[in-house]
């Protein structure tokens, strides 16, 4: 005898009659409707774990540089030229800025470079405090003779903003002129002899701001082209000026306006 299983039940085919017909119509209707409902349950746990998934996918794709959130290791300062590291740049390692690489050095590696006769163009220098003697601090003794004297690369883009010192930067290189107009030099308080002897040197300084320069003694001493008019300069704290533009021969525009000490 064929039977009919519904659930817990068995029905024989004889045994089916319009009650028995009547009452799986309307057990059939009430599961639809009970289905129905739960299937429109706003509270559907299945729909929200999609959901979940969709926006959790998404909230790794999100790139915070541009609200903020996160902060470029290094940046271009509001100069326009100088590139500059933020706290989150780390020392020896190189970062990319307008499709360039730059790589972030301390005085260590910077010498280390010069010595080794690179390319010092595409270094940030923010973590530089002192330029002393710049071109003849090599501990080895190893910078040659033709490299100082063709020393000629552009570093205007070097940020200087915490050099409280500049002795002797550039002395003695005959080749060196390079537009460096833009360094933000406010913290330094010593520029000895910066410029001495470099014959070549002739750019505009003007729009330095050495309110804290407390010494300029010998500073363009033997710059023989140099003619810039510096009479914009604030040097009220210069105590020390003593030659400070002997032998610059051709220098005939106006000078700084030093008050606390003489040439």
């Amino acid at each position: 005898m064929k039977e009919i299983h519904l659930g817990w039940r068995s029905f024989s085919t004889f045994d089916i009659t319009m009650k028995h017909f009547k009452y799986l119509l309307f057990l059939n209707i009430l599961c639809s409707i009970v289905l129905f409902t739960h299937c429109g349950d706003s509270d559907n746990p299945v729909s929200d774990n999609i959901t979940n998934t969709t926006d959790d996918d998404d909230s790794r794709d999100i790139d915070n540089s541009s609200d903020g959130a996160s902060e470029s290791a290094i940046f271009l300062a509001e100069n326009g030229v100088t590139i500059r590291a933020s706290n989150v740049a780390v020392i020896g390692e190189k970062y990319e800025l307008a499709g360039i690489s730059y790589l972030v050095v301390d005085s260590t590696i910077l010498i280390e470079m010069i010595t080794n006769e690179e390319d010092i163009t595409k270094v940030v220098t923010t973590h530089i405090t002192s330029l002393n003697n710049l071109f003849n601090s090599s501990p080895s003794w190893n910078l040659s003779w033709s490299y100082g004297v063709n020393f000629n690369q552009d570093i205007g883009s070097w940020d200087v903003i915490n050099v409280n010192s500049m002795i002797d930067a550039f002395i003695d290189l005959p080749s060196f002129n390079q537009d460096i107009s833009h360094w933000e030099v406010i913290s330094v308080t010593d520029m000895s002899g910066t410029f001495a002897n470099c014959p070549s040197f002739n750019q505009n300084l003007s729009d330095w701001n050495v309110s804290n320069v407390t010494k300029m003694g010998g500073m363009f001493a033997g710059t023989t082209s140099f003619n810039q008019d510096l009479s914009s300069w604030s040097v009220s704290n210069v105590i020390d000026c003593n030659k400070f533009s002997i032998n610059a021969e051709k220098w005939i525009l106006p000078k700084p306006n030093f008050t606390n000490c003489t040439e």
